[in-house]
């Protein structure tokens, strides 16, 4: 969208020259700058004409500087610069020539393309995810993750682009009535005027994985906001086969979990979302098998814990009796799995079916991940890189959870690699 001229003009920060409008909303405008000094276009944030001297805005877009350029993450825009402009206040973000999210999928659909690919679609998901559960990690949330606020690069990569919604939360509490971001993205709790949190930041990267999956979000044929609302209140999602028929019925079972009324039925983190919706549209494993002797559940239900909490999905044996019954279901369990962890103590150690389950995963070439916890390493193993926890018998470190997220899912994303101690 072309600024007006005078509007442009007005504009004329020292250093930046104004070349066009990009965005009008009700609060904010977004401008497509250029950068003398560094040779660059940026993306420029201010208020829109009727709230330029709100103060309560002001201080909205101050504090939206603030929580924007305290977090660091390969997937948030980072901000360059910040300032006020005639008693306004600004924020210069890097410039991403992908556009937004939003533009980037219509575009797709106007260049032939009628749906990203299995790849495309997994990557998105995956970096959005990783940039929020960033933040919820370190109890912020960004408030209103929607297609309009997801920028992409000439890559392909997608950035959480502005904390606008969060701020504008902390100036205009929900308690007044007033309901800020995109409505087609809102959980049914935030309809009820309840706070934002991580579980409706997930409800709303849930609706993202919906319309990048079929094209348009669950609600779009709502004629109000009024019915909107008792959409998201009451009606399940329309299955997404609707639209697109070859998808799973995986894929739909993930995001009708995403997309759960009741935020306890969501998933636990982003990172959970994103890898379930990976193995669901790639149709390819992500779970961790653990191999355990019995005597060591109590280490094995931590470390199972620390697992999901970084964003890996886990298998385990621990409901299955030994016998027919139980070898039918781990060998189809490992057959299927990522990779598998095994717990080596002495106890494993003497277990046959602990060795029955390593020699599954290298019958079926499972790349094997051993934590020593006593005792020495396993002969079998002898060859396996192990994990060392003899002396504190603490969870895997963080070059452990590198590497198994390597091959888990072929990237060191940094929080889903984090680990604990």
């Amino acid at each position: 969208m072309n600024g007006n001229r005078k509007d442009l003009e007005n504009w004329d920060i020292k250093g930046f020259q104004f070349r066009e409008l990009i965005h009008e909303g009700t609060f904010i405008y977004i401008y497509r700058a250029f950068q003398h000094s560094l040779s660059r276009y940026v993306a420029v944030y201010t208020l829109s004409p009727s709230t330029r001297h709100d103060r309560d805005c002001q201080r909205a877009i101050e504090r939206a500087a603030e929580i924007q350029s305290k977090y660091e993450h390969p997937n948030i825009v980072p901000v360059v610069d910040c300032g006020h402009h005639q008693g306004v206040p600004y924020i210069v973000t890097q410039w991403m020539s992908g556009g937004l999210l939003r533009d980037y999928l219509w575009q797709k659909q106007q260049g032939g393309q009628e749906h990203l690919s299995p790849q495309e679609m997994a990557g998105i998901i995956k970096q959005i995810a990783s940039a929020l559960h960033q933040l919820h990690v370190q109890g912020e949330i960004q408030g209103d993750p929607c297609t309009s606020n997801i920028a992409m690069d000439r890559w392909g990569n997608a950035y959480i682009s502005d904390f606008m919604k969060r701020a504008f939360d902390e100036t205009y509490p929900t308690g007044n009535g007033q309901l800020h971001g995109m409505p087609s993205y809102m959980a049914p709790e935030r309809w009820r005027h309840r706070p934002s949190n991580a579980l409706t930041d997930q409800y709303a990267l849930g609706v993202i994985a919906y319309e990048v999956v079929t094209g348009r979000t669950p609600f779009e044929d709502a004629q109000s906001s009024e019915e909107l609302r008792n959409l998201h209140f009451s009606r399940p999602i329309p299955s997404p086969q609707l639209f697109r028929s070859t998808l799973s019925d995986s894929v739909s079972a993930v995001l009708e979990k995403a997309l759960a009324k009741n935020p306890t039925q969501r998933y636990s983190t982003t990172l959970s979302f994103a890898l379930a919706f990976e193995n669901a549209i790639m149709d390819t494993p992500t779970e961790i098998f653990i191999s355990y002797s019995r005597k060591d559940s109590s280490y094995k239900n931590k470390l199972k814990a620390d697992l999901v909490a970084n964003g890996f999905q886990v298998w385990t044996d621990e409901q299955i009796a030994h016998g027919e019954q139980w070898f039918n279901e781990i060998n189809e369990a490992i057959r299927h799995c990522a990779a598998v962890i095994v717990l080596m103590t002495t106890s494993a150690e003497l277990s046959e079916w602990v060795q029955k389950e390593v020699l599954l995963a290298k019958r079926y070439r499972k790349a094997i991940f051993p934590i020593l916890l006593d005792g020495s390493e396993f002969p079998i193993l002898i060859d396996t890189q192990f994990e060392d926890a003899r002396d504190t018998h603490s969870m895997p470190s963080p070059d452990f959870y590198r590497r198994l997220s390597q091959k888990v899912y072929g990237t060191c994303d940094e929080m889903a690699a984090r680990g604990t101690s």
